[in-house]
């Protein structure tokens, strides 16, 4: 039976930057590599919170990219 384990999770945070000269929205994402693969969503979100209070720029969105790996 074929099983599946949790390899690699990694926080990536993405900001609102400014606006480009045709007028859209620049974004930049960030992402934190080494990330605990056991720490639970709301943990997470703290993390992402306390980053952002140190950032001038606005966060426009938080995930959590978790990478599986499967074992026959």
């Amino acid at each position: 039976m074929d099983e599946q384990f949790l390899e690699v999770t990694k926080l990536q945070i993405e900001f609102a930057v400014g606006i480009d000269a045709q007028g859209k929205p620049v974004t930049k994402k960030k992402t934190f590599s080494n990330t605990n693969n056991g720490v639970g969503g709301s943990a997470l979100k703290r993390c992402a919170d306390a980053i952002v209070s140190l950032q001038k720029h606005t966060a426009i969105g938080v995930k959590r990219l978790d990478t599986w790996g499967l074992e026959s």
